[in-house]
């Protein structure tokens, strides 16, 4: 079957020291397979079919537990465990199902149905009276592997109909509600009024399944086409027989020449040395590790393995290979160290009925923008995903800074020429104090000998609490309150020192500091008050920050992502690849399900969401990652397409990053005001370019200076009637973003000189944010949209037109050609590395 189904030839086969193998060793030999056998007693050698069939055991049992179906049903519950197993995602496969990954196309889940539910299955076509009833309630015991169809059991005359058109009632369950003496128990009679050979499976029901294994028969004469077949059952215990098979298949006009049955594979009954009958044998059979953590038993590349054993550059992913290492040896030991002096935990008894965290280490080499190792990092980690709201955590949430609160205050340093200074608190999440009651189990290498059964009882936090930011995040604003640093409300992660004419700002995400200002020596003042109270890193100069490369060009600089978007290549295997002038075609016109789907979804997913974070300092790919980011549920071949496109365009484009300067760009003098502290958007939008809802998308660009600072390509939320209606959303869109950012500006005590000016390349959407005019036709347009008119009336903003060649906004839009797009990703200030 592998051989004649996937195109594979079979190198070796591991079996255990079971009689049913030994008589195959001279076949594997004649064939040149390689048979291998487990030793006598020590199943952990064949540890992933035995995993597997418990799984298959335990699936089964389960199916036959909630359906009240009895017992001696055990193979169809089996055989329908098999089943539902090969079509369930699996995270050994990037959660593809073991079906797709070897059939190359996704299964029908609509196909599935509730084992052991009522159900109707349509027999008018067999009926030998019009006065018979069309059907008749059975009970739902699988699916066929001969056919596209249902096993239907009628509990009354014990036959088991095969039936494609069948009705269902999966919110009832027959044998439930049957009493003992009805339920069925011995093989009823064959009908003698059927065939014992069934009709050949259209075609389209082979395509649906998997070919079964076949074996020769003997020739057969020819029967009638119309009429029913029974399918002899596969041998079974003597005390527990399944009940016999009767299939319906459609009549034909003329005879079929038909063939004996196949005999299939099916699910032998587990054996008194494989299936566990009860705790004991469990424990004594599959080691309890294998049931805790499924990943153990799925195979994996040898290569990798060996390679994370042996390599002390790579990080490893247990404890036990970890502590082969004197690198990360230390790296615990540095780690453990610091819990000790920071108070962490006390070893207290175990309290009878409390929740006790299980925790783990996690290992992770630094490297620098070089990619050069900086410093091997062990941390201890809570598995958090086991606490208990209410009883070991309550709230969660903690802000973090946002990409715009950067990039304005970069260019509001870079413009003022103040230094950027960089910090690293080490070892943050620890620094957070509890409120609740938490309790851990010792950390794997420092269980103390003395007290081997006491859990640690949490003071401070931990990585892996789920309140661990919000506690560390509330400790960092305590201590900067005190040291007269004012926390913003339009952005929490931003704070500011203002005193005397000194002025600082402070950006946080998490435990990376950005500290900038017009007075040096209180910076350092700053960093050493820091330093008193948390274990600060003082990095200098600002060049990396969240995975952004900050590189100094004369008094400018250039936010760069080269090595994430390297590394992003290497991921989807395109380093090789033709470099592409534009990332998306002017011809693209991505739907849902133009063309077949991909194979690969969680791929999808995963380079689109890496996409998302390239776009920080790379608006110019803005429109194309919103577009493949519309179909993360259902991608298609022409939509990975598209993201490779992306990439390719990446490629050819890997030096390029976001400029931030001093002095004003040449190319933007004609709208946007040379001074750093004046604000211009530039806003434009399509009209029901969505092929699938119609509706628009929209974007805006707004400078400080001549910097930008923010940007949006997104699809509107509501349907437009016009081009000026989505104009006029897009608009609002834009004054939303300004309103924020003058409010951001006020607190960083950045005055604004002149009105912020929007310009516009729709003049009725122009007209209409200054006059209510058009009201026939903009009468339904929501009356949120109508602050624009509000902030206009009252000298707040100012809206003008520009033409349709000079509107930055336009890349945010639409697909442009290769000749106008390198002018409009110029003005977005996306620029090459020195």
């Amino acid at each position: 079957m592998v051989e004649r189904q996937f195109n594979t030839k079979l190198k070796q086969v591991q079996t255990d020291w079971g009689g049913e193998f030994r008589s195959l060793s001279s076949f594997f030999q004649s064939l040149g397979i390689l048979h291998r056998l487990s030793c006598p007693h020590t199943s952990e050698q064949n540890g992933v079919v035995e995993r597997r069939h418990r799984h298959v055991v335990e699936t089964g049992l389960t199916l036959l537990a909630q359906s009240h179906v009895p017992p001696h049903f055990w193979q169809f519950a089996y055989d329908t465990a098999v089943y539902l197993i090969n079509r369930m995602p699996s995270r050994s496969n990037s959660s593809l199902s073991p079906f797709q990954h070897l059939s190359k196309h996704p299964p029908d889940y609509s196909f599935l149905r509730v084992f052991g539910s009522q159900c109707f299955p349509h027999l008018r076509p067999y009926n030998a009276h019009k006065m018979e009833f069309r059907s008749t309630p059975c009970v739902f015991l699988g699916y066929s592997s001969q056919h596209h169809g249902y096993r239907c059991l009628d509990p009354e005359t014990d036959r088991i109909y095969i039936a494609r058109h069948v009705c269902f009632n999966e919110l009832c369950f027959p044998f439930k509600s049957l009493q003992p003496s009805h339920k069925p128990g011995l093989p009823p009679s064959l009908d003698p009024y059927t065939s014992v050979y069934p009709t050949p499976p259209l075609l389209d029901d082979l395509l649906d399944q998997t070919p079964p294994v076949t074996s020769p028969q003997p020739p057969h004469p020819d029967v009638p086409a119309n009429t029913a077949a029974v399918i002899p059952d596969p041998p079974s215990p003597p005390s527990s027989p399944p009940p016999t098979l009767h299939t319906y298949h459609r009549r034909h006009k003329q005879p079929a020449s038909v063939q004996p049955p196949n005999t299939t594979a099916t699910i032998a009954p587990p054996s008194e040395s494989t299936a566990p009958s009860n705790t004991q044998s469990v424990q004594h059979t599959r080691p309890s590790n294998l049931r805790q953590n499924p990943k153990k038993t799925t195979p994996y590349n040898i290569s990798s393995f060996v390679s994370s054993t042996t390599d002390p550059d790579t990080e490893p992913a247990t404890f036990t290979i970890a502590n082969n290492f004197p690198q990360w040896r230390h790296a615990m030991a540095e780690e453990y160290s610091a819990l000790m002096r920071n108070g962490t935990w006390s070893l207290v008894p175990r309290v009878p009925g409390s929740n006790v965290v299980d925790r783990k280490w996690v290992y992770k080499i630094k490297r620098d923008q070089q990619g050069h190792i900086q410093r091997y990092k062990a941390r201890l980690c809570a598995k958090g995903f086991r606490q208990q709201q209410g009883i070991d955590y309550s709230d969660t949430f903690s802000p973090v800074v946002k990409a715009t609160t950067i990039r304005l205050v970069l260019s509001l340093a870079v413009t003022q020429q103040w230094p950027l200074r960089q910090l690293d608190i080490q070892n943050a999440f620890l620094h957070g104090d509890l409120q609740e009651t938490v309790y851990l189990q010792q950390p794997p290498g420092f269980v103390d000998p003395a007290k081997p059964d006491h859990v640690c009882l949490l003071h401070k936090s931990l990585y892996g609490l789920k309140q661990a930011p919000r506690a560390w995040f509330h400790q960092l604003s305590t201590t900067l309150h005190k040291l007269g640093f004012q926390g913003s409300k339009t952005d929490p992660s931003l704070f500011v020192y203002s005193s005397g004419g000194t002025l600082l700002y402070m950006l946080v995400y998490v435990d990376d500091i950005v500290l900038t200002g017009n007075n040096p020596q209180v910076i350092d003042t700053v960093v050493q008050q820091l330093g008193h109270s948390f274990p600060v890193q003082d990095m200098g100069r600002l060049s990396y920050f969240l995975g952004v490369e900050v590189l100094q060009k004369g008094p400018d600089i250039l936010l760069s992502q080269q090595k994430y978007i390297l590394e992003l290549l290497q991921k989807a295997g395109l380093t090789d690849s033709k470099p592409l002038s534009s990332p998306i075609s002017t011809s693209a016109n991505l739907a849902l399900g133009d063309s077949p789907p991909f194979d690969n979804p969680a791929r999808y997913r995963q380079v689109v969401g890496a996409l998302q974070y390239a776009t920080l300092s790379r608006p110019d790919i803005s429109y194309a990652v919103n577009k493949v980011c519309q179909f993360m549920h259902f991608p298609t071949t022409n939509h990975w397409s598209t993201v490779k496109r992306i990439l390719r365009y990446l490629k050819g484009t890997i030096s390029y990053g976001l400029l931030v300067q001093q002095n004003s760009s040449p190319v933007l003098h004609a709208y946007a005001d040379a001074t750093f502290n004046t604000l211009t958007a530039f806003t434009d939008a399509d009209w029901a370019g969505c092929p699938d809802d119609r509706r628009s998308t929209g974007g805006y660009a707004i400078y400080l200076g001549t910097n930008l600072v923010s940007w949006s390509a997104r699809k509107q939320k509501t349907v437009s009637r016009s081009s000026t209606e989505s104009e006029y959303k897009a608009l609002a869109d834009a004054v939303a973003e300004l309103t924020w950012l003058q409010t951001l500006l006020q607190e960083l005590h950045v005055p604004i000189q002149t009105v912020p000016t929007l310009w516009c390349d729709n003049l009725g959407a122009t007209y209409l944010s200054a006059n209510p005019v058009f009201h026939a036709r903009t009468k339904h347009v929501e009356v949120d949209f109508h602050f624009v008119r509000e902030k206009v009336a009252k000298r707040q903003l100012s809206v003008q037109f520009i033409s349709t060649d000079d509107q930055i906004a336009d890349v945010f839009t639409k697909p442009l050609p290769s000749q106008r797009f390198p002018n409009l990703r110029s003005k977005l200030r996306v620029a090459s590395r020195p």
